[in-house]
């Protein structure tokens, strides 16, 4: 993925991110507001301070993933990552 589509993506809402690639993207305090990210590799990516408010995170690989101050209000998370809503 390109720096300039990485760049249009840090205030997308509702963007269809399906099975997307963004290992080690930087993405901090993006607008991810009611984005797909269902199947997409999110590994190692900053996503500190991001808005995930209603998006769907759910079969994404968020091994090593940066979430802290990440708003993750209503969103769907994949299993075993519950305990993200609750830090």
């Amino acid at each position: 993925m390109s720096k300039e589509t990485i760049i249009h993506l840090r205030n997308d809402t509702r963007a269809d991110l399906k099975g997307a690639d963004l290992i080690q993207a930087d993405m901090k305090g993006a607008n991810l507001y009611e984005a797909d990210f269902t199947g997409a590799d999110l590994r190692f990516a900053n996503f500190y301070n991001a808005d995930f408010i209603g998006a769907d995170l759910s079969n994404a690989n968020l091994e090593g993933a940066d979430l802290r101050r990440a708003d993750l209000s209503k969103a769907l998370l994949p299993k075993g990552y519950g305990n993200l809503l609750t830090e």
